[in-house]
């Protein structure tokens, strides 16, 4: 787990559109409150609601709403539980699982680049290029910064403790919904 006080808060946060949300701290004040029996909740939703549906041969929308509703009893989570955290979990498992992604891609081709230089050749362009876009994606505000700029430090530390488990229902989740 990494540690959260030892990041620097990041103020802004920019979008895939390149606009950057300037207020962040009302975004946080709106970002739904979390606790541990909540998130266990949200989470024994999701996985009843996942296994539900890799049983079935095809998704319909007749088949989802029945797995919602069985789920939701199962977890005992509330309709609107379920709305505010399933939000908030698909923001952090987002932003987590794509730099955990451009991290192990970053390490694999450095691994690779030095391999080559050691045996004596020389890289592609290509492959130092994506090297240096990926290290310097890596290099600026990091997706825990800006999941705590935007939901507050005390809900990103508990998605933190639980993170392989989110991420893992996370994945589960779209390959059934793909």
């Amino acid at each position: 787990m990494l540690p959260i006080q030892a990041m620097k808060l990041v103020t802004q946060d920019t979008g895939a559109d390149g606009v950057e949300s300037a207020d962040l701290k009302t975004l946080r004040m709106a970002s739904p409150w979390l606790d541990e029996a909540a998130l266990g909740r949200y989470l024994a939703y999701q996985r009843a609601y996942v296994e539900l549906l890799e049983q079935a041969v095809a998704c319909t929308s007749g088949l989802l709403a029945e797995a919602h509703a069985r789920a939701l009893a199962q977890s005992q989570a509330s309709l609107d539980e379920v709305g505010r955290l399933g939000s908030l979990c698909t923001d952090y498992a987002g932003r987590r699982g794509v730099e955990r992604t451009l991290g192990e891609r970053h390490g694999q081709l450095s691994s690779r680049n030095a391999a080559t230089r050691a045996t004596g050749g020389q890289p592609s362009a290509r492959d130092l290029e994506l090297e240096r876009k990926l290290k310097e994606e890596l290099s600026g505000p990091g997706a825990l910064e800006r999941l705590v700029a935007r939901h507050g430090e005390a809900a990103v530390r508990l998605l933190q403790s639980r993170e392989e488990e989110i991420l893992a229902l996370h994945r589960r989740q779209l390959a059934v919904h793909l």
